[in-house]
């Protein structure tokens, strides 16, 4: 049986979190998200979708947006 996903008040602050690290470092770098969209393969739309926490980030895409942004994600 797979293992249940965490819940709850704690996760939903280390997606804020990091949500609001990569939208200070687009701001930072300038990037939109449309430009931000385009080098990660994606749609502006589907960027939006996990910009503002409504699905997540995959871990590649993390990696990728770390590396094009010049960042690390601390939790």
């Amino acid at each position: 049986m797979p293992a249940k996903k965490p819940k709850g008040p704690a996760i939903d602050r280390e997606k804020k979190h990091i949500i609001g690290q990569i939208r200070t470092a687009m701001q930072h770098m300038e990037y939109t998200e449309a430009e931000l969209a385009k080098e990660l393969g994606m749609s502006k739309q589907v960027l939006s979708s996990r910009l503002v926490g409504k699905y997540e980030f995959t871990l590649p895409e993390l990696i990728l947006i770390c590396d094009l942004l010049g960042i690390e994600i601390i939790i």
